[in-house]
């Protein structure tokens, strides 16, 4: 079986360029225009892989479950991603470090 990624990209011709893309090395992907719509989707079914258009330094404190993030080419594990925002969203709580 192939390998599902999802795409969540608001502009429609990236989120087709990367579906192309993807298929064509013979991924099975799901595009989403929007958050809720993919929200919807991966609440029935969660896949391999999830490309966000987001900043994930903004939305650290609403994502769960994340092993790896690549920010403009830097890649962070969820541990040190978190340690990396103290400081520019507030200081991060026992709470938020209980998530990862």
């Amino acid at each position: 079986m192939a390998r599902h990624i999802a795409i969540v990209e608001d502009e429609a011709t990236i989120r087709h360029n990367y579906e192309d893309a993807l298929r064509r090395y013979g991924y099975q992907v799901s595009g989403y225009g929007d958050k809720h719509s993919a929200l919807a989707a991966l609440k029935r079914r969660l896949p391999d892989l999830v490309i966000i258009d987001g900043d994930p330094l903004v939305n650290i404190r609403n994502t769960r479950n994340v092993k790896t993030v690549i920010k403009q080419g830097q890649v962070h594990d969820a541990a040190t991603l978190l340690e990396s925002v103290r400081g520019k969203l507030g200081p991060a709580t026992e709470d938020d470090l209980e998530q990862w």
